[in-house]
């Protein structure tokens, strides 16, 4: 062997079996394909048995032993039986994953590959001289020409043979152009220099960036092209620099193009990928993975396990199971059944043979060892297959004589490391020939078949005809001919029967250039068509046999497309016997895109919403033919009604031989027995009079003839089933899932003790919580005496909506079809947008009041807030104000004294006749806004709005927006990303650029239009007898309902055309597709994360082709928290400068004389007491009307800052908020006190520091701290790195939360606490994913010893079988790798702030724990100042 090479070879190729190797041209396209799919390996027929010799002196073992040896013998079968399960299950994810990939890599119009066209089409190329021209066009001469001579000498026919093994080896000698191989470049870098000596064409201008080891960043200068014909155009792309000493060539980049590059101790080379094999004798030393930059990563400490591939946990399986099945069958039996029908009901060996070699994979649970067990006896399969079998006539067939095994080590001259090869002589041969007269005529007119058969692909293509002449006929086969040629399968020779007509020869002959033979009168079996026809012939007549029974035979000819693929999936390809003949000609058949049902059988199509009538039918009646392959999930049924096809992608099959998914008497019995057990072993909450009655229902249907399977009554199946997750992949493009929809659903059974339904947020709550989806009860517990509950904005009792959601609740429980699986997961259609859009709506007006609060308008010299009519007859404010209002009306209209420069021509005034009388009952009233916005061009802002609570809009009006936890998070990962920067924009007069889908009509009194307006537009002409304006609006306005989901519907549209998109899970929250850049979306507020001045300059040009758009590049200002950032320390600082003190004037509070440290009244322990009690309700006189509004205004005003910055106020103000509903004299003490507090302290500072943006949280519960034996759950999230115990950072959410449901321990109490943390910390996974940070499992760390051993299975006491099942989802959520509850002392805890009311010294020295010193701040702004002058 010549030194510089390296020859591989495999002790595995001695084996008796030949190799085959793939040489269909239908993978060409499929890279990742290049090997053969997996062998199945069979499991043992025979049981796991184990042979004991038994001496003399041994005794025979006993009855109890032997039962004991049959256990342990049954338990390994079991497991041999898992093990094989589960090793499908991953091969065939594998096998998946690669398909996708390969498909995935070919897609030239996905949005990444779109938008970086874009982006360098955008860039304009710099003129070239006429030398680099004329260098250019020699260039591509010589390539074309050198690719020219390869495609002329290396010309393959459509089997491609491997060809002859070559060793190369560089000839070190000749010295040239060289570049660096190398596998951590992210793509080919050229120096200038070098592309300069091989005259290399500029192709444009390069935008690339790339980061140095020594933290510096270079800039491309131009794009090139490598010579290297072999590689596509993209992986010869490349950049020139003009500071890199050495050019570069990316290992990655070249892989991606196809080729594999082998390293040796002498040199590289890169081949493709198709014509290299690889094998290697023994395991690899090193094992390493390519990461999302394209960079071949190898861990220094290698472990065993680490790099394998995870098993699937036992939901994993299950999903993945029924993942591709159109029909979800109660059994395996039943699943075998009805892929028997599917597949034309074949012979089992036939059928057995094909899955065995992998033409099957991606089918659901169709494996060999199922299809063996579990193989159906139908009628359908002998009417097409059986043949007659001589009978009593012994075969005279030597039998085979098994090979002897000799032992061949001391042979000399043995054969050792030989390479046998199967050759295949590829023919290029097609036949054809035609059936015979079916039976009956089909609708279109045909009665006749032409078969066609490629030798070397062994496929059946069958094309249906009308009569046998000689047009007919040709018509046919151009077809068929047609469709080997869209297969690359180019024949060259024809063979068919004698009977053939002249212009039919001449046809081949001429236009399809193939050499014509016929066969001998005759001697038709020399037609392989022939054979072709006779088993084309019996697998339809199997299929027509199985077909339904009232199927009309006139509709044949629609089953025959099914037909073709199922035939062409049972036979074997002859040039690659490894994968099938429909593989062969059009590539491995994807079940997950094309669920085939059995052909022929009854179906229900469902009937669109739009197209049928109120009180008409969801679905209609019909047959199924085939599944589309041009569609997605989508079945072609014919319709019973109308006698047309339908494509649909929602069908209910119905087949007349396989079971439907329900429930059988014997599970009847069984649940009932369980619910018997359980009710013996103490659970007291099942109604065991409803479970008598079941059983007594049960009792007659298991002894009668005519047992009726769906008379099951819901309290019957108590059992819970687990709801899995929402899939995102699914979804549709413009659906997007809010954060009340819920993430992880969690099904509770009812009833349960002691658990509600998680509701929406109410004064109380102090953060928002994601609501728990339970399924509706089946049997609710009646309260006698109550009423239910009607919001003002609900709907009537006896609506549409209403009864639909009670025939909901009287409706029996949906058979185990996972259409209807998934209907019980999601709420029906019709309640999403009440419940939803209302919740959305809310939130988007709490937050909106929130900041109008912030920003109001306050009298200096009395403190009062004062509103617009106010301000407008204040002789200190009305000047300026009256200005504002009437710039704010010229904007709406058309201008007010030249100083609006483009006025958007929303509003216009008219007169009361020209409102439509059909839209006088929906004039509306407009109010005035006023805010100072210190950020904006203009201070004073005025904002006119119409009041959005009378008009009744009948469409949706949620607009999705980020909330303040969003927002918190991004700054976060502002400071954690090296590089990244934050700036903010703003659209001006953003609602009133929209146009409306009708206008809409505001009544404002006269006495409120500023007299600029008024004589401008000359109003009092159109004024009403009682001094009244009437406005047409025709754009958005703020205040309509639907003005704000019109406005981000366009802002949508407009950004995805550029590559932005909003994300699905998260509302608000903005990416590109792959520029570094991400934004917030509040209102018309973007707060803008990116790396690269260049990527904002982009999203600011892009708003700025549509809006008029304000920048601030600091970012110094957002939502209204003020932004200290500290780019150097990489830290940033929250706080509200000035909002106490304004806010504390506005309620008239006089300072106290004493500092106060406790924001509430301490609840103080008595030590040494054997009973703790909580506090009482407070006997002290009710709080008028005043009072009342007082305490909750004080409460709404401070809860912003609480959770904006002063998270301390958490905890009093969600006690004051307790009792606001009735409060008294105590409450405003505490309220007083509160203030107190507030007046005491100094401005509340938050610093969010780098860290590795991993979540982490602290749990805590005070047991019966409140009164009515309640206890409190508190919560402190921040994001800290991945260490055991992550150290502290700055609170993006704090939770100070009454459990509403009584605990009987403290350990329950504490479990409930961990179980409100970690449904908060689900959506926060989410955001932070969605951002682009991966999450480990989240640590979650509590105090009780006990709750962590009950979470992690350290104690199982028999207390907790009587806790609420929700809080076993804490364990569930564990064993999924999703959060790490571990125990810390309770000193260490920071939670146990929020959970209880401290003395006023432990407020003190725990303040400093979470509020940043007001020093810290003041020092920054002044080094920054300092900077900004000396610079």
């Amino acid at each position: 062997m010549k030194k510089g090479t390296t020859k591989i070879f495999n002790k595995k190729l001695l084996v008796k079996k030949p190799i085959y190797i793939t040489l269909s041209n239908a993978y060409a396209h499929l890279a990742d394909f290049a090997v053969d799919p997996p062998q199945t390996p069979e499991p043992p027929t025979q049981p796991i048995t184990q042979t004991k010799i038994l001496t003399s002196t041994q005794t025979i073992p006993s009855r109890f032993k032997r039962k004991a040896i049959n256990r342990f013998l049954a338990r390994q079968l079991k497991r041999a039986n898992d093990a094989q399960d589960t090793a499908d299950i991953d091969r065939y994810t594998t096998w998946a994953e690669d398909e996708r990939t390969a498909l995935a890599k070919q897609d030239i119009t996905a949005p990444r590959f779109l938008a970086v066209e874009r982006a360098h089409a955008g860039y304009p190329s710099p003129p070239l001289s006429l030398l680099q021209r004329s260098l250019n066009a020699g260039h591509n001469l010589r390539t074309n020409a050198k690719r020219a001579v390869q495609n002329i000498v290396r010309r393959r026919p459509h089997v491609h043979f491997a060809s002859k093994v070559q060793i190369c080896s560089y000839n070190t000698a000749h010295q040239a152009i060289t570049v660096t191989y190398d596998s951590g470049a992210d793509g080919h870098y050229i120096s200038e220099a070098d592309r300069a000596k091989a005259q290399l064409p500029i192709l444009r201008r390069s935008t690339k960036r790339v980061g140095l080891a020594n933290g510096d960043v270079c800039h491309g200068n131009k794009v090139t092209q490598l010579p290297i014909p072999q590689l596509s155009p993209a992986g010869t792309e490349a950049d020139t620099f003009d500071d890199f000493p050495h050019s570069l060539m990316s290992v990655g980049k070249t892989s991606d193009a196809g080729t594999i590059s082998i390293f040796t101790r002498d040199g590289v080379t890169v081949h493709k990928e198709t014509d290299v094999l690889i094998t290697c004798k023994g395991e690899p030393i090193l094992i390493g993975a390519r990461d999302a930059n394209g960079r071949y990563r190898i861990p220094l400490v290698q472990r065993r396990g680490t790099w394998q591939p995870r098993a699937p946990s036992k939901q994993a399986k299950h999903i993945l199971r029924q993942a591709n099945s159109v029909y979800d069958l109660p059994s395996t039996e039943q699943a075998i059944k009805w892929m028997h029908a599917v597949c034309g009901y074949p012979v089992k060996s036939t059928w057995l043979a094909a899955i065995d070699a992998g033409n099957f994979i991606g089918w659901p649970l169709l494996t060999v060892r199922n299809v063996k067990k579990y193989y159906p006896e139908t009628t359908a399969t002998p009417k097409g297959h059986m043949n007659q079998t001589r009978q009593n006539v012994r075969s005279t067939k030597s039998k085979q004589v098994p090979l002897e095994v000799c032992d061949t080590s001391k042979l000399k001259g043995k054969k050792e490391r030989d390479i046998y090869t199967k050759i295949y002589d590829v023919r290029e041969t097609i036949f054809s020939d035609q059936t015979g007269q079916f039976p009956k005529r089909s609708l279109s007119g045909n009665r006749y078949i032409m078969v066609m058969v490629d030798i070397d692909s062994s496929g059946i293509l069958v094309e249906p005809m009308k009569s046998r002449k000689d047009a007919e006929m040709i018509r046919a086969y151009q077809s068929l001919v047609q469709r080997l040629q869209r297969a690359n399968i180019t024949p060259k020779k024809h063979v068919l029967d004698n009977e053939v007509s002249e212009a039919m020869k001449e046809l081949i002959r001429s236009q399809y250039n193939m050499q014509l033979e016929l066969v001998p009168p005759g001697c038709h079996r020399r037609n392989a068509a022939e054979v072709a026809i006779r088993n084309f012939k019996a697998h339809f007549l199997s299929i027509l046999a199985g077909v339904a029974d009232d199927f009309p035979m006139h509709l044949w000819d629609r089953l025959l497309p099914q037909a073709e693929i199922t035939i062409n999936l049972l036979r074997q390809s002859n040039a690659t016997p490894t994968v099938s003949a429909y593989a062969h000609m059009c590539g491995p058949f994807d079940y997950n895109k094309m669920p085939l049902a059995p052909m022929g059988c009854n179906v229900q199509v469902h009937e669109k919403s739009d197209k049928r009538g109120t009180w008409a039918f969801h679905s209609v009646d019909g047959w199924y033919l085939a599944t589309s392959p041009e569609h997605y999930r989508t079945h072609k049924c014919h319709i019973k009604d109308t006698r047309n096809d339908r494509y649909s992608d929602t069908v209910q099959f119905q087949h007349k031989n396989i079971t439907n998914p329900s429930v059988t008497p014997h599970d009847k019995i069984m649940h009932a027995i369980a619910d018997c057990a359980k009710a013996v072993k103490g659970i007291q909450h099942i109604d065991t009079a409803q479970d008598l009655r079941d059983l007594l229902r049960i009792t007659p249907t298991t002894t009668a003839d005519d047992t009726d399977d769906n008379n099951l009554t819901p309290s019957a199946v108590p059992r819970a089933q687990p709801a899995p997750r929402v899939d995102t992949n699914n979804m549709p493009p413009n659906m997007r899932i809010t954060r009340s929809m819920g993430y992880d659903n969690l099904v509770v059974p009812k009833p349960l003790p002691r658990v509600e339904p998680a509701k929406p947020p109410t004064a109380s709550t102090t953060t928002a919580q994601i609501p728990v989806a339970t399924r509706l009860p089946l049997r609710r517990r009646r309260r006698t005496g109550s009423t239910p509950v009607v919001l003002p904005t609900a709907p009537s009792q006896n609506t549409r909506s209403k009864t639909k959601v009670a025939a909901q609740l009287a409706a029996p429980p949906a058979s185990n079809t996972r259409s209807r699986h998934r209907k019980s997961m999601i709420p029906a259609p019709s309640a999403i947008p009440s419940t939803n859009i209302r919740r959305l709506t809310r939130r988007i007006k709490r937050i909106e009041n929130e900041v109008h609060k912030a920003l109001a308008v306050m009298d200096k010299g009395t403190g009062k807030m004062l509103n617009y009519r106010q301000l407008m007859r204040h002789p200190d404010y009305k000047q300026e104000w009256s200005q504002s209002s009437a710039n704010e009306f010229g904007r709406l209209a058309n201008g007010v004294g030249g100083r609006i420069k483009n006025p958007t021509n929303t509003i216009k005034f008219i007169h009361k006749r020209d409102v439509p009388q059909d839209r006088r009952k929906d004039v509306t009233y407009g109010q005035f806004v006023c805010t100072v916005r210190p950020e904006k061009a203009e201070t004073n802002r005025t904002r006119f709005t119409v009041g959005g609570d009378r008009i009744n809009y009948p469409g949706e009006v949620a607009t999705p927006t980020a909330d303040m936890l969003v927002a918190k998070m991004l700054f976060n990962s502002v400071v954690s990303t090296k590089g990244a920067r934050f700036m903010t924009l703003d659209i001006s007069n953003f609602y009133l650029m929209t146009p409306l889908k009708r206008p809409e009509y505001i009544r404002v009194k006269l006495a409120d239009i500023p007299q600029e307006i008024i004589d401008e537009y000359k109003l009092r002409e159109k004024a009403t007898p009682d001094g009244s304006i009437h406005i047409e609006a025709n754009k958005g306005m703020y205040g309509l309902p639907q003005a704000g989901l019109l406005a981000n519907e366009l802002l949508e549209k407009r950004l995805n055309e550029n590559g932005y998109r909003q994300s699905k899970l998260v509302p608000g929250l903005w990416k590109h597709d792959w520029r570094p850049i991400q934004f917030t979306l509040v209102v018309d507020d973007f707060g803008v994360k990116y790396v690269g001045k260049e990527h904002a300059v982009h999203l600011k040009q892009t708003l700025e082709r549509h809006y008029k758009v304000t920048q601030d590049w600091k970012g110094n200002r957002y939502i209204g928290i003020t932004l200290d950032w500290d780019y150097k320390r990489r830290q940033v600082h929250l706080s509200m400068p000035g909002y106490v003190a304004k806010a504390l004037k506005q309620f008239q509070h006089q300072k106290s004389t004493k500092k106060q440290h406790a924001p509430f009244p301490c609840a103080r322990i008595n030590y040494g007491a054997k009973k703790q009690y909580a506090t009482q309700p407070s006997q002290a006189p009710a709080l008028d009307n005043k009072g009342k509004k007082y305490i909750q205004q004080v409460c709404g005003k401070f809860l912003f800052l609480g959770r904006a910055v002063d998270s301390t106020l958490l905890c009093p103000i969600s006690a004051i908020a307790a009792q606001s509903a009735t409060p008294t004299a105590d409450t405003m003490k505490q309220t007083q006190q509160l203030l107190d507090y507030l007046a005491t302290q100094d401005e509340a500072v938050i610093t969010y520091h780098a860290s590795d943006m991993k979540l982490a949280a602290h749990s805590d519960a005070s047991y019966l701290s409140e009164p009515k034996a309640r206890s409190r759950a508190g919560g402190h999230f921040f994001l800290s790195n991945g260490s055991d115990i992550p150290p502290n950072n700055g609170a993006i959410l704090n939770i100070a939360h009454i459990i509403k449901h009584v605990m009987s321990s403290a350990t329950e109490a504490e479990l409930a606490a961990l179980y409100i943390m970690a449904r908060e910390a689900v959506y926060i996974r989410i955001i932070l994913e969605e951002m682009g940070h991966p999450q480990p499992p989240t640590p979650l760390q509590t105090d009780n010893s006990m709750a962590d051993g009950v979470v992690n299975g350290k104690i199982q006491p028999k207390r907790t079988k009587a806790m609420d099942m929700r809080f076993h989802w804490l364990r569930d959520r564990e064993c999924q790798k999703q959060f790490r509850i571990y125990w810390r002392p309770g000193k260490s805890n920071y939670a146990d702030y929020w959970t209880k009311h401290h003395l006023a010294k432990h407020h003190q020295n725990i303040r400093r724990e979470f509020i940043t010193p007001h020093i810290v701040v003041e020092m920054l702004r002044q080094e920054q100042a300092i900077h900004a002058a000396t610079a």
